[in-house]
């Protein structure tokens, strides 16, 4: 008898060995078995206000647990909208006793998050430059010995991107436009009315459908467009001078690049500058206003209409109209024209906004475009031609004796020929050989 019973006693440990639930944490020895208990961990997000197309965002998700015992065996679950952001990057800092996962790729899991403490996560993601209104990024909890997945959705906002707007375009050919972006839409327009879709390059620049290649400054835009004779550059801004008053004082370095009877392409520098309501240039000559002579002075007097000032030189019998745009704290001179003693653009730099160096991209009147950078003491730029060629150039600057300060020069690599340059903070602009080349400075990568 005490046998019969030994060996029933026998199989009901090994039935209560083989029933151990491990999900739960039970056994079938403690009695009757019951579910796992629920999931007492709080899952909490932060939200993005002001995200911007193509940068990166971050969501801060905290995970606590408030009760008064552990949680073993925790997963944790990112649920990005992957078509709108891609994961960046992860870290995590513990608190109260809890060990951050492992966050390379797979799933993130810690063996126990005891009572009080927390887990907080901050996430980087990448917005997709296509995105236009708001994304989202969900985050769970789980564990195998608790019921219930506990979540939180961050939630993100594109601010509208500040480079979209109605900017005046000064064309290299002497033409007046105006163009409209609409980063949010990618959409350009032009004076023609004529909408084409834009798409980002992974030079940073926009190329729309129909030709337009723009790349983005603080108000300004750098580009080019083929208005039938090729690819010319252009330099287009939005935010300008009203009063001859903010103007007092200033000096510019200023370049030209214009055509002759013949049509062949001169491109030249000279100094200007404003007084009270009067602009004054030294004609054909690089020469600042204490240097120039008098009889090469052209003295014009100013009035302004909506930002766009007249010049007139009464005893010379010329006139001319430009307006001076804003580019952060730079001021730029613009005119372009199609008058008899002028056919081409004229784009200015001031002196007072000086710079040390700048890297920027731009384009040519060869219709190349490139990148460059311009130091007091050097020169160097790559561009693409139109047949897809790379072409590399350079040159050792130093500044030009009575001329403007900020006026630069030096002898350029490939063809030996004379450059002029001058920059800012904001823009440059060199010529060489009846060539003229804009540039931007390169704006901050998102």
């Amino acid at each position: 008898m005490d046998s019969m019973f030994w060996r029933a006693g026998l199989r009901a440990v090994r039935a209560c060995v083989a029933m151990t639930v491990v999900a739960a944490g039970l056994s079938a020895c403690d009695g009757p078995m019951h579910p796992p208990p629920p999931m007492e961990l709080t899952v909490t997000s932060t939200d993005v206000t002001a995200a911007t197309r193509g940068g990166d965002s971050h969501f801060l998700i905290t995970v606590t647990n408030p009760s008064s015992h552990e949680v073993r065996d925790v997963e944790f679950l990112e649920a990005l909208d992957y078509a709108k952001t891609g994961f960046r990057s992860a870290t995590c800092s513990a608190r109260g006793g809890a060990t951050c996962p492992d966050l390379t790729p797979g799933p993130w899991t810690t063996p126990v998050m005891p009572a009080g403490s927390s887990l907080t996560f901050d996430v980087t993601v990448a917005v997709y430059y296509t995105v236009t209104s708001t994304f989202e990024n969900a985050f769970s909890v789980q564990s195998v010995r608790r019921t219930g997945s506990p979540s939180a959705t961050g939630h993100g906002t594109v601010v509208a991107d500040a480079r979209s707007g109605t900017y005046r375009l000064y064309g290299s050919g002497g033409g007046l436009s105006n163009v409209t972006l609409e980063m949010m839409g990618n959409t350009l327009t032009l004076d023609d009315g004529e909408t084409s879709p834009i798409h980002k390059l992974d030079d940073g620049s926009y190329l729309s459908s129909s030709g337009v290649r723009v790349g983005t400054g603080l108000d300004v835009l750098i580009g080019q467009i083929d208005a039938g004779g090729g690819r010319e550059p252009f330099i287009a801004a939005r935010r300008f001078v009203t009063a001859a008053a903010e103007l007092d004082g200033l000096s510019f370095n200023m370049f030209a690049s214009d055509f002759t009877g013949g049509g062949s392409r001169q491109a030249r520098a000279f100094a200007a500058w404003f007084e009270g309501n009067t602009l004054t240039t030294c004609a054909d000559s690089l020469l600042s206003a204490e240097n120039c002579p008098a009889a090469s002075m052209h003295h014009y007097d100013l009035t302004v209409v909506d930002g766009i000032f007249t010049g007139v030189d009464a005893i010379h019998g010329d006139s001319q109209t430009f307006q001076v745009a804003k580019s952060g704290s730079s001021f730029v001179f613009l005119r372009a024209d199609t008058g008899p003693d002028f056919h081409g653009l004229q784009v200015g730099i001031a002196v007072q906004d000086r710079a040390d160096q700048l890297g920027a991209f731009g384009t040519n009147t060869r219709g190349d475009w490139g990148g460059a950078y311009l130091s007091t003491t050097d020169y160097l730029a790559a561009w693409t031609t139109m047949s897809s060629t790379t072409v590399d150039e350079s040159a050792s600057m130093s500044p030009v004796a009575g001329a403007n300060s900020g006026l630069l020069q030096g002898q350029r690599s490939s063809d030996s020929a004379t450059i002029y340059a001058a920059f800012d903070t904001a823009l440059a602009v060199v010529i060489a050989n009846g060539e003229l080349q804009l540039f931007s400075a390169v704006p901050p990568l998102p």
